[in-house]
């Protein structure tokens, strides 16, 4: 529990709850900052309003309606701090929410109400594994991809065969969002990505959230 004037200093300067130790990111910080928890690794954040901005920035002028969506997949969900928006905006969603970093999750059942109930299920895992071990019958409306151990993402999770992976498991009609980095280390990483996307994808759609890139997918 924090205290009432480290609440109040959190408006001048973060304060430190945490350092979680963690076996795929290694240190997961913790602070509390304007009113709120805040996550962050290698010196990016994994939570707050930045993250919760860029949510809404993917959803924003979504070509499909919002209270058809019943099913979504959330892969590298992390503390879950995007799960409330997404919840606000699909009113009648299932969130199944993957991870590989069971720390991370930890973190969000502690911080952020994270938890596995009747509209959302956790789970431990690669998101590669678990899309090839999904059943092809298994579809969803949406997929969200939110996939960095800090700034990077695995070589894995940008190829045609993963974005072949969710194409397949993803209902006609639906969306493939993507949350990449585009600060000058990533841009030809993203812009490479983003190609891949447009030759598998039946409609995309590229959004600028700074410095982020954040692309949709359609499947006809």
């Amino acid at each position: 529990m924090i205290s009432a004037v480290s609440k109040i200093l959190s408006y001048i300067i973060p304060q430190k709850i945490e350092v979680v130790k963690s076996e795929i990111q290694g240190d997961i910080l913790v602070e509390y900052y304007r009113g709120e928890y805040r996550v962050t690794v290698d010196s990016y954040w994994q939570s707050g309003s930045y993250a919760r901005g860029v949510i809404r920035a993917a959803l924003n002028n979504l070509s499909m309606p919002r209270v058809s969506v019943r099913k979504l997949l959330f892969l590298g969900i992390g503390p879950g701090s995007m799960v409330e928006i997404l919840r606000e905006e699909f009113p009648k969603v299932h969130t199944t929410g993957v991870d590989i970093d069971s720390a991370m999750l930890d973190i969000g059942r502690k911080y952020f109400n994270l938890s596995s109930d009747k509209n959302t299920s956790l789970v431990v895992s690669d998101a590669w594994e678990y899309l090839e071990k999904l059943k092809k019958s298994e579809l969803f409306q949406v997929v969200v991809s939110d996939l960095f151990i800090g700034c990077d993402t695995a070589y894995d999770l940008r190829t045609n065969d993963f974005l072949q992976g969710i194409y397949t498991h993803l209902s006609n009609g639906g969306v493939y969002i993507s949350n990449s980095s585009y600060i000058e280390k990533y841009r030809n990483q993203t812009d490479e990505f983003i190609q891949k996307v447009r030759k598998i994808f039946d409609r995309v759609e590229v959004i600028t959230r700074y410095p982020n890139r954040i692309i949709r997918g359609y499947k006809s």
